[in-house]
């Protein structure tokens, strides 16, 4: 029983994490920080890349690292909101087959 009271808390933590991330990114602020500042350092940086405006390796590498980072800025909470997603379906599941038990 013990196992099935940690495995509720952690679905349930799983999910108050997913919704306080759809929450805090339903916000404005953090719509036009993603449309402002976000999204147009990814393309200006795209761009720098592709144009061969670059002057080194090293400097190249390091815009595609903090491209990366940034995207992870975008990507993160997404995934945050799936495994909410996954944990209130695992949870559901769970609470059906204690319930045949």
């Amino acid at each position: 029983m013990d196992e099935v009271k940690k495995l509720k808390q952690r679905y349930a933590q799983q999910i108050e994490d997913g919704r306080k991330i759809e929450v805090f990114t339903s916000m404005p602020e953090w719509q036009w920080y993603i449309e402002h500042v976000i999204k147009p350092t990814l393309d200006d940086y795209t761009n720098r890349i592709m144009t061969g405006v670059i002057q080194s390796d090293k400097e190249d590498w390091i815009l595609r690292g903090m491209m990366m980072g940034i995207k992870l800025v975008i990507d993160t909470p997404d995934q945050f909101k799936q495994v909410s997603g996954s944990a209130k379906t695992k949870a559901k599941a769970l609470q059906e087959y204690v319930d045949e038990s």
